[in-house]
């Protein structure tokens, strides 16, 4: 008998517009390998389970459907539902490898896991393998590229931490020996995210740049549609992901420190500019409506978006950090020439505290004047004899601290750090 190479899993719920797009491209690849797909229906309320079957007869030898009387994924709390889906791999994947792909998307290029398969092969050091997708808008009926020019690569933390290249789930291909239970995946279940991170720590993670399949984004019943339809779920769902990655900063001791505080930064940008920016009498509504039962252990997150709301939009609010380090330097300079630097500049001047001028990185070519004060690059100034307040936003975090460590900075804060 021929070895199992790989194991497609598929979990499906209400998909009976989609299920057979999934199940075609599961069938059309062209492999030199055996490989199995196992559908698992979570006790859908449409025809998905009587579709299922029907492949199922059909190719008994290579389909098993599992289906559940009872729906598991929805009746749990996020984390229980995605260890659920844990355990369904673990008892029911026989392969080497598992290839994933939700029951709403569905592959495109027969040649998707014989690339895959052939590259892990031939590095063993890598645990899970993806691709890029086209993302099919189905509310707007658009087409475009999940990522855009990205090259095959091996992915860096800075690039898969702060989501700077997606991996959607159907381009997923991952080692079976590498999917461990770890603490970290213990109290954040096995989601799309969580698992990049658990990989990325198992060993590396490559990307191919070739479209090989379809993500349909907004589909009905799906996460993004409800995330999509609700302010609240929306913040929650950002707010999860920011305790998330604070914890598992902690859990790899900060070894990803910046592309972490980069992914904070950006979730905290994604309520706070919320459409056209929310004010703050709405934030604290919304996180007030979140403060209740279980979501009360995210106040303290809840409590510092709005302190970093005020920091943003209140000229008339100066944070004593800001303060108390103006006192102990004669000398101030604002990093950045922008946005968060005006912010910072209008905040000094209001109570009265004195600032040089600003600093921006010698590759930068701008006005040598800005809001009637000096304009600096970083060469041109005794940098050990200064304070500098950062006023750009950290959504950059690593190119600031880049441009930190290359002038050895040492007195500065950011008062927009979450």
């Amino acid at each position: 008998m021929e070895e199992l190479v790989v194991s497609v899993f598929c979990i499906t719920y209400n998909h009976e517009p989609y299920i057979r797009d999934a199940i075609e491209g599961f069938l059309d690849q062209k492999t030199n390998f055996v490989y199995e797909i196992i559908i698992h229906d979570d006790a859908s309320t449409d025809n998905t389970a009587k579709i299922i079957r029907e492949y199922e007869l059909k190719y008994p030898n290579l389909i098993k459907g599992i289906f559940q009387d009872k729906n598991q994924y929805g009746k749990s709390d996020e984390n229980k539902k995605y260890l659920f889906l844990y355990h369904q791999i673990v008892k029911n994947c026989k392969g080497k490898y598992v290839a994933v792909c939700d029951g709403d998307d569905f592959w495109i290029d027969s040649g998707k896991l014989q690339m895959q398969v052939d590259y892990m092969e031939q590095h063993p050091e890598c645990m899970m393998t993806a691709h890029n997708e086209i993302v099919l808008d189905c509310k707007k009926f658009t087409v475009v590229s999940m990522n855009r020019n990205c090259g095959n690569s091996v992915l860096k933390a800075n690039e898969l931490i702060p989501q700077k290249i997606l991996l959607q789930p159907s381009s997923r291909v991952f080692r079976r020996k590498a999917w461990k239970l770890n603490d970290f995946l213990k109290e954040f279940g096995i989601g799309d995210y969580p698992t990049i991170l658990h990989f990325l720590e198992e060993g590396t993670i490559y990307y191919f740049d070739r479209i090989m399949a379809v993500y349909r984004h907004y589909s009905q019943g799906s996460w993004s549609e409800n995330i999509s339809l609700s302010k609240k779920s929306a913040l929650l769902s950002a707010v999860e992901l920011i305790d998330l990655v604070e914890k598992y900063n902690d859990y790899t001791k900060r070894k990803y420190d910046v592309p972490c505080i980069c992914q904070i930064q950006r979730m905290a940008d994604s309520i706070i500019y919320w459409g056209e920016g929310l004010d703050e009498g709405t934030l604290i509504k919304i996180c007030e409506e979140c403060n209740i039962k279980k979501e009360r252990k995210y106040r303290n997150i809840i409590g510092r978006l709005i302190k970093l709301h005020r920091e943003i939009s209140n000229v008339e609010y100066l944070d004593n950090i800001i303060s108390e380090f103006v006192k102990k330097h004669s000398k101030i300079y604002i990093m950045g020439a922008g946005n968060y630097a005006n912010i910072i500049a209008k905040k000094l001047e209001f109570y009265g505290m004195k600032y040089e001028g600003f600093i921006i990185s010698n590759n930068q070519n701008i006005a040598t004047e800005y809001m009637g004060k000096p304009v600096w690059k970083f060469k041109d100034i005794d940098i050990k004899n200064i304070g500098i307040i950062i006023g750009i936003n950290p959504v950059i975090w690593d190119e600031i601290t880049c441009s930190l460590t290359e002038f050895d900075v040492e007195n500065y804060i950011c008062p927009f750090l979450l």
